[in-house]
């Protein structure tokens, strides 16, 4: 099986700024939601025998440093981290293991960067939120996911 792109990241984009004590400029602030919300983590399938392994990928943590960056920029933006699954995911554990595995591995790694783990929520989608069709074997590789939504600015 190939490798499966996630959608180009904005985090290049224009810069975003703060202003005094970390606080966002909102005229700025629907860049910094685009940035934030475009980014997509992408797993390989779980193992069968454990699919609460959430391994992340070196292609992942780079993604994954740039979202530090900018929460580092800005203190003050707290962050929901949603686990997806492949409907093909099955074995001991539940599609919902398997999701959340991917939450809060991605949870860890901010967390691990200085990222406070109040700023951070994160949810089990399961299954039930596909951004592609679970027929095909590319389709499924983009439904096994962890994406990000901004709570607060």
């Amino acid at each position: 099986m190939g490798s499966v792109q996630a959608p180009a990241e904005r985090i290049d984009g224009p810069e975003v700024t703060s202003t005094s004590a970390g606080a966002l400029d909102p005229t700025e602030l629907p860049d910094l939601v685009a940035r934030v919300e475009s980014i997509w983590i992408l797993f390989p399938a779980a193992p069968v025998d454990d699919p609460r392994q959430a391994p992340i990928s070196a292609d992942a943590e780079a993604s994954l440093l740039r979202l530090v960056g900018l929460l580092h920029e800005h203190p003050s933006v707290r962050i929901e981290v949603s686990g997806h699954a492949d409907t093909m995911e099955a074995g001991t554990y539940s599609r919902h293991d398997t999701s959340q595995a991917r939450a809060y591995a991605v949870k860890s790694f901010l967390v691990d960067h200085g990222v406070e783990p109040e700023r951070i929520e994160t949810r089990a989608a399961g299954v039930d939120e596909p951004v592609d069709t679970s027929t095909l074997d590319g389709g499924r590789a983009r439904n096994r996911r962890v994406d990000f939504t901004v709570l607060t600015r």
